[in-house]
């Protein structure tokens, strides 16, 4: 059994939780349909899948990363097997550094929100879990994945789960909502198909055989998805330039992810979706966008992507900056969380459009650091919101007095959000700026703006809601929280507070990918090639083992 695990360990972590949906579910069917019965409750499903969302974290963080050897460049723990090998479509999974951290933030993230909304979502609880275990495997899958169409199929998962999650949650627009984010979602699905088709006919052109794997596995032969030559500026067809295709790959990611002017279906999402799926929104869904930026855009265009620096990072702080705007005399909570958010996606855009070493680490961590506290963030207003039954911020006040424990634990997480020292914000912010100074001191002095506002109007915010005047009569007899609210916070201060304290485990793993990538990036600039083999991990910019 322990060789089984070992042998198909990602596999686990991605189906685990899927196994267990379709597990309950045929289980209800045969109750239904056979013995003419109701079947297990709901609050048994419930109980199942956060079992099941912790088996996947605990084999997460207790296999995968242990055994993940940080010294050692390239994948590991890589699974592949043939599926439709006649067009070049393979099972094939693999993690490095990047994708190790996401997946730990992926798997710890999906039991505290179960846990979060334990009391919010009451019915039916049996399609609420299924949805959220469903959601759970899109996004490992997409983390995990190196064949396209197989990544593509788990975008595609995260998309319909989430669809489904805040159409049947949400409040009283969730149809409208829903279909704007499924629209959105859908115009991104196809910008990345077309891409990826045209790039898949020049690779088949260039080695004779169909392959949409992403990378190369020993001397299997074709040539790998991003290793395709994509030709820049004179191509004989416009549109399979590295210009062109590049455009529509950064287009399909910044809706993903979103970045502003694309950002119209996200805060409508977060106030119609209930707090679990607020918080696998906004801290894992929109990770993907700019995982992919790394894992396929990057590699895949690089002389586009080197020679578009200055505009892109020029894009991404306009819109961290717009996004602060956004967060200006923002009564409801949520689409004021949901402007923070998309002011901290900017940031961590920004990194990785410098392509420089400590920038491009600093976005990964920021990442990693975001999700936890923009989802600690989002869990203690949704239990301010339960407790009083609205989202405005102008009905609470002074809750500080009734709600002294839940005020200590605010303070904690907004000193994380912004950036202070000790706290996991700090690491990345700290690292993104670093790297950021040598491609241009005016786009990082208007993010750094943008970052001011958001973090000013945070404080602002939180200042009125826990320490103004208790002006609502309704706010006089509020409860503070119950155990299982400290400990669902609690959760999430802990490794915030640890990324903060002792950061090196983390960046250990972060530093070799992204010192690969970006010597890949200036080696296909230059038309070399990376060679199979390993190398100094710790050093870098310097080359070592191939994808």
């Amino acid at each position: 059994m322990t060789v089984l695990l070992e042998a198909h360990l990602l596999s686990a972590i991605i189906f685990l939780p899927m196994l267990t949906a379709l597990s309950l579910l045929a289980f209800r069917i045969v109750a239904t349909s056979i013995f003419q019965s109701a079947g297990v409750p709901g609050w048994v499903w419930r109980a199942i899948a956060l079992a099941s969302g912790t088996c996947t974290f605990l084999l997460a963080a207790g296999v995968l990363w242990p055994g993940f050897d940080p010294r050692e460049l390239g994948f590991q723990w890589v699974e592949r097997a043939s599926w439709i090998p006649e067009l070049g479509i393979h099972y094939f999974v693999g993690v490095d550094g990047i994708s190790l951290v996401l997946v730990l933030l992926t798997s710890f993230i999906v039991p505290v929100a179960l846990l979060a909304s334990w009391k919010e979502v009451e019915h039916p609880l049996r399609s609420y879990s299924v949805l959220l275990l469903f959601l759970e495997t899109g996004v490992n899958g997409a983390l995990l994945s190196l064949n396209w169409i197989q990544l593509y199929f788990f975008w595609e998962l995260t998309l319909i789960s989430s669809f489904f999650l805040m159409g049947r949650f949400g409040g009283s627009t969730t149809l409208q909502t829903a279909t704007r984010y499924l629209l959105f979602g859908l115009a991104s699905s196809m910008l990345l198909m077309v891409g990826s088709l045209v790039v898949f006919q020049l690779n088949f052109a260039q080695s004779g055989l169909a392959n949409f794997d992403l990378v190369t596995l020993g001397d299997l032969p074709g040539l790998a998805l991003l290793d395709t030559a994509v030709p820049l500026h004179g191509a004989d067809v416009w549109w399979k330039s590295q210009e062109v295709l590049f455009a529509a790959f950064v287009l399909a990611f910044a809706i993903k992810l979103p970045l502003v002017p694309f950002h119209s279906w996200y805060n409508a999402a977060q106030e119609a979706a209930p707090t679990a799926g607020s918080v696998i929104v906004a801290a894992l869904v929109l990770k993907l966008g700019a995982y992919a930026f790394l894992r396929v855009a990057l590699p895949l265009f690089p002389d586009a992507a080197s020679e578009s620096v200055a505009w892109l990072c020029g894009f991404a702080a306009f819109g961290m900056l717009a996004a602060g705007l956004l967060c200006v005399g923002q009564r409801d909570a949520k689409r004021f969380l949901g402007g923070l958010s998309l002011a901290h996606m900017g940031f961590i855009v920004l990194g990785i459009f410098t392509l420089q070493h400590h920038a491009v680490v600093g976005a990964v961590v920021h990442m990693l650091s975001h999700g936890l506290t923009i989802a600690a963030l989002f869990v203690l207003f949704g239990f301010l919101i339960e407790r009083r039954g609205t989202h405005d911020l102008t009905e609470f006040g002074g809750l500080a007095k009734p709600m002294p424990i839940a005020a200590g634990l605010f303070a904690v997480v907004l000193l994380a959000q912004t950036g202070v020292p000790g706290t996991s914000g700090f690491v990345g912010s700290l690292l993104v700026v670093l790297g950021t100074l040598p491609v241009g001191v005016g786009w990082l002095a208007l993010a750094i703006l943008g970052l001011v506002l958001v973090a000013g109007m945070l404080w602002v915010v939180s200042g009125r809601v826990l320490l103004g005047p208790l002006e609502h009569p309704e706010n006089r007899g509020l409860i503070d929280f119950s155990w299982r609210e400290r400990i669902v916070v609690l959760l999430l201060v802990v490794p915030i507070l640890w990324i903060g304290i002792y950061p090196n485990p983390i960046l250990r793993r972060v530093e070799p990918p992204v010192s690969l990538l970006l010597f890949e990036i200036e080696q296909a600039r230059s038309g070399q090639f990376v060679e199979e083999g390993t190398g100094d991990a710790e050093a870098p910019l310097l080359g070592g083992a191939s994808r």
